[in-house]
């Protein structure tokens, strides 16, 4: 089933939310909703256009997932979120860090279109496929698609930002892009240390180790 979900907020005011000049900030947002959703892996991946430019961001994690009922509310205000200081995650009771729906309106500081791909479970218990569409003219309108997911599916979310041309995205190419987000991160993947997030082909390890292998960047070249 699919319908349009109406931002409860005037254009002006998501265009404010999105700091759309802070391309690194909204990979964090994503990256802190995933972990939100009790993920444990992470990974951020950017395709490289063949100008050397940002192309794609993809996010993907094996976190929980939105549910239907989850989006069509959550994808409705920004807000009064259920992220409340000092809340812990559904499963794992981890700390929260999201707030108040950023992470979706920050996503677009890196595309003018915008696909949440997720899996999980409804509150009748069947496992649910949802997806949640926008584009920068028609920022405050969002499309959601619920299916049944496959047998052999799991809960899991994919983020895809792509269309947008902006030099602010070159940021994400600069070595001190994964020195913010491992600067972000330390406390929690310290604490958490089953959690692992891998940024542009590259682990995010706060741990010293200066003989520590990183991880071959994938070749997403477009």
């Amino acid at each position: 089933m699919a319908d349009h979900v109406l931002l409860e907020a005037g254009d002006d005011l998501v265009r404010q939310l999105s700091h759309e000049r802070e391309a690194v900030k909204a990979v964090l947002e994503l990256v802190w909703n995933s972990l939100d959703a009790d993920a444990t892996q992470v990974d951020v991946m950017i395709a490289r256009s063949a100008m050397d430019g940002v192309d794609k961001v993809v996010v993907t994690d094996n976190g929980d997932g939105i549910t239907p009922e989850k989006a069509r509310s959550a994808f409705k205000r920004v807000g009064n979120s259920d992220k409340r200081e000092g809340g812990t995650t559904d499963r794992l009771r981890r700390p929260l860090h999201g707030k108040a729906g950023r992470g979706r309106l920050r996503a677009f500081a890196l595309g003018d279109s915008t696909r949440w791909t997720s899996t999980a479970r409804a509150v009748d218990g069947r496992l649910m496929r949802t997806t949640i569409e926008s584009e920068i003219r028609r920022r405050t309108t969002w499309r959601i698609d619920s299916q049944p997911a496959g047998e052999t599916d799991r809960p899991a979310t994919t983020v895809e930002l792509w269309g947008k041309q902006s030099r602010h995205l070159l940021r994400l190419l600069e070595p001190k892009a994964a020195t913010q987000i491992t600067a972000a991160l330390a406390p929690y993947l310290l604490t958490w240390t089953d959690v692992r997030v891998t940024y542009d082909g590259q682990r995010i390890d706060p741990r010293p180790d200066p003989g520590r292998r990183t991880l071959r960047r994938p070749d997403l070249r477009t």
